[in-house]
């Protein structure tokens, strides 16, 4: 009989705990990613996913926080000019934590609402830069010139989006986000949520 009543107990709690859970969501966006070259002034684009979770876990369910993962596809180019000829390859990971601050624009739109942007990450950028310099060839005698990195950065996104409610668990999502650190990044993205 305590046995019983221990594993009753337990389920009660467990169901409980179940009833109470806050809101949460799963889901992921494709987006577009610019940033600049750490040594040439020069502005790459690229594409990006990023699978994401969030939870409503404070007393006003219109503020959130999200765990995310942004893997940006890698990018090149190629210079030809009087200073270098050369190559320059990157591509950057990051793992970010967003506060989401809800708030309804469109009272006319019930299934729409806006959000803002607040967070904290760190990125991780690889590149590769490869070219000859007849400054450097003057100087050393050799032109050549190879650097690869990969150099970790905080970086602070601060963006807005929308939300649109498709059904009662999936919604839509567009956002914009520009993130404050030497990668001096922006994004756009789209994607789809599924709220538990």
């Amino acid at each position: 009989m305590k046995k019983l009543l221990i594993i009753l107990f337990t389920l009660f709690i467990g169901t409980a705990a179940f009833a109470e859970q806050p809101p949460m969501y799963a889901g992921g966006v494709l987006g577009l990613d610019g940033h600049c070259g750490p040594y040439i002034n020069h502005y790459y684009w690229s594409f990006a996913f990023e699978p994401h979770f969030g939870i409503y876990p404070f007393e006003k369910k219109n503020m959130g926080i999200e765990a995310s993962f942004r893997l940006a596809t890698k990018n090149s180019s190629s210079h030809d000019g009087y200073i270098y000829n050369g190559t320059y390859t990157e591509s950057y990971t990051a793992l970010i934590v967003r506060y989401l601050y809800e708030f309804k624009a469109f009272e006319e739109v019930p299934k729409l609402n806006m959000y803002a942007i607040a967070g904290f990450g760190l990125a991780f950028r690889q590149y590769e830069w490869y070219y000859y310099s007849s400054r450097r060839a003057t100087e050393t005698g050799d032109g050549w010139y190879s650097d690869k990195e990969n150099r970790p950065a905080v970086t602070i996104p601060l963006g807005a989006g929308v939300r649109y409610q498709i059904q009662d668990h999936i919604e839509a999502v567009a956002q914009a986000e520009f993130g404050l650190s030497y990668l001096l990044g922006c994004n756009l993205s789209v994607g789809v949520n599924y709220k538990f």
